[in-house]
């Protein structure tokens, strides 16, 4: 019988506890952004995007969330810029109207139009 490396016992171990955590609970936040984190580790990337999305969309008032599932948009291999500002934009928008924000701020940021602020 093979022995695992120590490491890689406990990679598997995370990854159990998570997946664990989410079966309790699927909104649990910080189960699905370490789950995710693993799952990158694990050359695992599309998988740890499509959990950090359906996670971002069940738990809309979490920005921990959505800002790991827009870093797993600008770190997907092969996806252009437009496709990024686009993907991230249409999540952010109805994420941050959620909390009541101003619509036409969140699209002013989101694509650059409009005065900036003075730096201090």
């Amino acid at each position: 019988m093979e022995t695992m490396e120590p490491d890689k016992a406990r990679q598997l171990e995370m990854g159990d506890l998570c997946d664990r955590a989410l079966k309790m609970d699927g909104k649990n936040v910080a189960a699905a952004i370490i789950k995710a984190h693993w799952l990158s580790s694990q050359q695992k990337r599309k998988e740890a995007y499509d959990l950090l999305k359906s996670s971002a969309q069940a738990v809309p008032d979490s920005f921990a969330l959505h800002l790991a599932y827009w870093n797993s948009v600008l770190n997907e291999p092969g996806n252009t810029a437009a496709n990024q500002t686009k993907e991230i934009v249409s999540d952010a928008v109805p994420s941050l109207c959620h909390r009541q924000t101003n619509q036409e701020i969140i699209m002013r940021s989101a694509t650059g139009i409009g005065e900036t602020a003075p730096r201090p």
